[in-house]
């Protein structure tokens, strides 16, 4: 009798201990089991695919579209005809800070002595300004050649003459005009001497005609008027051609 009951607990306690324990598991399967399989319509590719196509026909029904929308791209040969023209330059522009030089030349003051003369024309002076000197030195050149000197002779004659009669050259390198109120009460306006005596017909004629030859034809006029006036035959004869 003692033995059945106590076969009789020991099958209670099973039981009690099989409940539980199946409890537990039931509860540890609902907390710790993965997420169910979220369906292939929820994938990012395919929900932001059908966002697309959503807001494709939204698109065309607001702006109503008769054709597609074409997404190729920019065809290799295009159907107009676009002509260039030549290039412009055909030597590299000057840039940075020497064409600020370059820019600032024009207003730059001309030099004073024979020393800031050389720099001034090869660092500061234009191209413009160059030629100008350039036919100016011909110019005296060719006047000491016809004296019968030789050229290389004829050429320091020409620099040295150009650099005493600075008051006239270097304006007329700097800006087609000379500086007439420079000039010293014993300077003459004659360019190809040094001489003190003046002759003003001749003076102003020859002026005339260097003026003439760096382009300032409007103070080449004023200069052969005032020649003409004195009855200097070259003078009216320039003057007649510049009205022509």
């Amino acid at each position: 009798m003692f033995r059945r009951k106590k076969q009789m607990f020991l099958m209670k306690t099973r039981q009690s201990r099989l409940l539980l324990w199946s409890l537990g598991l039931w509860a540890g399967l609902s907390l710790f089991a993965a997420p169910p399989v979220q369906p292939a319509a929820e994938t990012p590719e395919l929900a932001g695919r059908q966002w697309a196509q959503a807001w494709l026909d939204r698109a065309r029904d607001r702006f109503s579209l008769v054709h597609p929308v074409n997404l190729k791209g920019t065809p290799e040969e295009a159907g107009f005809d676009f002509s260039v023209e030549a290039q412009r330059f055909t030597k590299p522009l000057v840039t940075g800070p020497l064409a600020l030089v370059l820019n600032l030349s024009a207003g730059y003051p001309y030099p004073q002595s024979a020393t800031d003369f050389q720099f001034w024309i090869t660092r500061i002076a234009n191209n413009t300004m160059r030629q100008r000197y350039q036919q100016i030195m011909t110019d005296l050149t060719e006047h000491y050649q016809a004296r019968g000197y030789s050229q290389t002779r004829a050429r320091l004659l020409a620099e040295d003459l150009f650099h005493q009669k600075s008051a006239i050259y270097y304006p007329l390198v700097h800006h087609a005009s000379p500086n007439l109120g420079a000039l010293g009460p014993k300077d003459s306006r004659n360019p190809y001497g040094t001489s003190t005596l003046a002759n003003s017909a001749a003076d102003n004629y020859n002026l005339g005609l260097l003026c003439q030859k760096v382009g300032n034809h409007e103070q080449a006029a004023q200069l052969f008027h005032q020649a003409a006036q004195t009855g200097h035959a070259g003078a009216q004869a320039s003057l007649a051609y510049l009205y022509e």
